[in-house]
């Protein structure tokens, strides 16, 4: 579907809009994108960088998605072949449920042990009550570096999603890994955890924070 968005006073922009149809009750695995750039690593880091990837359930029916990393796992993260315990490339929160027009976030971890362009090719399997309904194939890229680090692509910086961010009035800028936390139904006495990361995407300057303790309400 093609539409014409016209700036007043502007000129008129085309947006060129695809979509899809779904039968009732059909679930939908949705990415921003299939192609992501992880920053770029020092070799010998303790501390892996780690990118959330955002996923959107936008079908009407609840379905399972996994990722499957036995590919990674076998080249990339053999003990045999790396001669380390750690892993080079990890993804937390590889598999779950998502029920209509939920969000999750699966973090990527990258740990590089040579001076080197990873590429991780990686998919994602959906499944509903039935079985699979869909595969996707994503392609994840990291640089590791001994010395100097190269030189940033514009790439990583699209990660940042805008409305997670903030710039201070001395221009650091800040963003957190998702927007909001939704711990459901939590049996008596029983924790739950939830993953929160907070990024500093200042070149230079360093990052001082503190989380103020929430007002609850009993």
């Amino acid at each position: 579907m093609k539409v014409v968005f016209q700036v007043r006073n502007g000129k008129a922009i085309g947006l060129n809009l695809r979509g899809m149809t779904l039968a009732p009750l059909q679930g939908l695995l949705a990415l921003r994108k299939t192609e992501y750039t992880l920053p770029s690593v020092p070799i010998g880091s303790l501390v892996p960088a780690t990118l959330p990837i955002e996923i959107v359930n936008v079908g009407s029916g609840k379905i399972n998605y996994r990722v499957d990393l036995t590919s990674v796992d076998s080249e990339y993260n053999n003990e045999t072949k790396t001669k380390s315990t750690n892993k080079i490339f990890d993804i937390l929160k590889s598999e779950g449920l998502l029920t209509p027009g939920e969000k999750s976030y699966m973090q990527c971890q990258f740990k590089p042990l040579e001076a080197k362009m990873y590429e991780f090719r990686v998919p994602i399997i959906v499944s509903d009550f039935v079985g699979e309904i869909q595969r996707i194939e994503m392609v994840i890229r990291g640089q590791g570096y001994n010395v100097r680090p190269p030189k940033e692509l514009d790439t990583i910086r699209e990660e940042i999603p805008t409305q997670r961010s903030f710039v201070s009035s001395i221009g650091s800028k800040v963003f957190f890994s998702i927007e909001e936390i939704d711990f459901g139904e939590i049996e008596s006495q029983r924790p739950e955890y939830r993953l929160l990361l907070l990024y500093n995407a200042h070149d230079e300057k360093r990052l001082n924070f503190d989380f103020h303790p929430p007002k609850l309400t009993w």
